[in-house]
């Protein structure tokens, strides 16, 4: 098995969900870690993450277990996309 050349990794996606208040998007993230959008948009498609799996990575960030970790894992497509 060859080692991963992926851009966008999972703790890169996780910490731009935990600390981006405002805007969650592909073009959002890109821009924050100056990497490409297509390399998230492929981290997103090849990755298979439950909510829990999310959770799971978000949880060893958070200190104090009083918190609540709202994850959403709703896919808007665009109006005019083909999907």
């Amino acid at each position: 098995k060859h080692a991963s050349t992926a851009t966008c990794t999972l703790p890169i996606y996780m910490g731009f969900l935990m600390t981006e208040p405002n805007s969650i998007s592909c073009t959002q993230l890109a821009e924050t870690y100056n990497i490409s959008h297509d390399s998230v948009n492929r981290f997103l498609e090849r990755e298979d993450y439950t909510p829990h799996d999310l959770y799971q990575e978000a949880i060893q960030h958070i200190d104090n277990n009083k918190l609540i970790v709202s994850i959403d894992d709703t896919v808007l497509d665009k109006p005019y996309s083909q999907h």
